[in-house]
């Protein structure tokens, strides 16, 4: 039941229209029955005729062989056989009055009762077959009614059908809004389900009074029988009957074939649109499955999207790391160009120092104490530059080592989603495994790229404060010395 609601829309009677296909389908498959049946009785009647009129044709046999003994027992004999004016009851028409009158004077008064008992009997049988005939005709007509309403019915069924299937498009455009109505629609297959028990006592119920009717039909059918064994002597009515039953054998044989012909197209109507459904629930499994597969594959590709940026903004900063590296080395070299400076005009203050022997002792001591600062961040400064220059080469290095690595992951991630749409999901998500266990040791190695330039930038900072300190020593001594 949950596969059959999960596609329904709902009509304008808050009903799933699923529901409405149900009770179509039921209402149809109790119209069927009702149709075999009604070919059933009609099967049935049609044997009753065929046997009433073998049975008319032997009392007729029978008739004829009375007719036969009393022509040879009465009017043979040779009175009738004189002149007719000799004769004169020869000259009176053979009227079933004259037939009883001349029975009357060969046979006793037992006899006659006999025979006119059976005239009776022949004749209120007779009256009872009429009836019988006519309520066949009624039973033809309502048939014939039924078969029209069943025509009415298929054309009112078929836009029934085709608005069914409108709908079931409209249930596959409206799949995403159902899914949030299905809190809502819990409520309402609680309804349905009350309203499905209904229909199915209903059902019973139907089965029940096609049963009874059954039932009925048999009873009919045997007093029939036992009414036909009793029917003699029925030569006019049985022309009239032979007319009828032909005409009806006629009018019947054209109606089962249309209800033959019903039958096919409903047959037909009823796979179609089971071929339909199950083509219908197919694709819609399809295609959640490739929603899934797809939203799947959306989201692993963005992953990866968003990871290549990060390698890329890893790179373009780690690029950027050893182009200020690079500037530090510069800046140092032009240190050392200040320090080489600087000791000249240290050298040259120390030539003006001994020149001037007054002030020479005063500022002998901060002289020899500059002089030991600046050796000493002198040859800081190139231990620390050699070592940055060896930092620069193995950053260099290690760079251009994750530049082929990320140039190898771009053409992994080519390969990747090219071969992504003609595999499915689960070889997909081993694949994306690979590239992100890749990205993330190029992330853990960015980042420890980053800690290290910028140990490096603090480093270069710090040097560059020692001299700015070195740089102002000099000059509070150059302006010391000019005073």
């Amino acid at each position: 039941m949950n596969k059959l609601f999960d596609t329904c829309s709902k009509n304008s009677n808050n009903e799933p229209e699923e529901l409405v296909s149900l009770t179509d389908r039921i209402y149809f498959r109790n119209i069927l029955e009702e149709k075999q049946n009604l070919e059933e009785a009609f099967d049935s009647n049609l044997e009753l005729m065929k046997q009433l009129t073998l049975e008319i044709d032997s009392y007729k046999i029978i008739m004829d062989k009375i007719t036969q003994e009393l022509n040879d027992s009465q009017f043979n004999e040779p009175s009738c056989q004189s002149s007719p004016s000799q004769n004169p009851v020869c000259k009176v028409s053979m009227t079933p009055t004259t037939v009883c009158s001349l029975l009357s004077r060969s046979l006793n008064e037992a006899e006659i009762n006999k025979i006119t008992d059976k005239v009776k009997i022949i004749k209120n049988n007779t009256n009872e077959l009429t009836k019988q005939v006519e309520q066949y005709k009624q039973m033809y007509f309502s048939l014939k009614k039924d078969n029209d309403n069943l025509l009415i019915f298929k054309g009112k069924a078929e836009p029934k059908i085709k608005k069914l299937e409108d709908d079931l498009k409209k249930a596959e455009q409206d799949l995403k809004k159902a899914e949030t109505d299905i809190k809502k629609f819990d409520q309402e297959l609680k309804i349905t389900k009350k309203d499905m028990e209904l229909i199915k006592q209903n059902a019973s119920d139907l089965a029940s009074n096609n049963d009874m009717l059954k039932n009925q039909v048999r009873d009919k059918t045997e007093e029939m029988r036992n009414a036909l064994r009793d029917v003699e002597k029925l030569e006019k009515t049985k022309k009239k009957a032979e007319m009828d039953l032909e005409k009806g054998n006629k009018d019947l044989e054209i109606a089962r074939n249309d209800l033959a012909k019903i039958k096919n197209d409903m047959d037909k109507e009823k796979s179609i649109r089971a071929g339909l459904e199950k083509e219908v629930e197919r694709l819609k499994k399809e295609a959640k499955d490739l929603i899934n597969v797809n939203l799947t594959l959306e989201r692993d590709n963005d992953k990866m999207k968003k990871e290549l940026k990060d390698c890329k903004d890893n790179l373009e900063k780690g690029k950027k790391d050893l182009k200020y590296a690079e500037g530090l080395k510069q800046v140092n070299d032009e240190m050392k160009e200040r320090i080489a400076n600087l000791e000249n005009e240290i050298e040259s203050l120390n030539e003006k120092l001994i020149n001037s022997s007054g002030k020479k002792d005063e500022n002998a001591d901060s002289y020899g104490k500059y002089q030991e600062i600046i050796e000493e961040l002198k040859q800081d400064n190139e231990k620390k530059c050699k070592a940055l220059m060896i930092e620069i080469d193995r950053l260099k290095d290690e760079n251009y080592e994750k530049t082929q690595e990320i140039d190898n992951l771009k053409v992994s991630d080519k390969a990747f989603h090219e071969k992504n749409s003609f595999d499915d999901s689960e070889s997909s998500s081993e694949r994306i495994q690979v590239p992100n266990l890749e990205n993330e040791e190029l992330k853990m190695e960015n980042e420890r790229l980053q800690d290290e330039n910028q140990k490096l930038s603090e480093m270069c900072e710090l040097q560059d404060e020692r001299l700015k300190e070195l740089e102002t020593l000099l000059k509070n001594s150059i302006k010391n010395q000019g005073e």
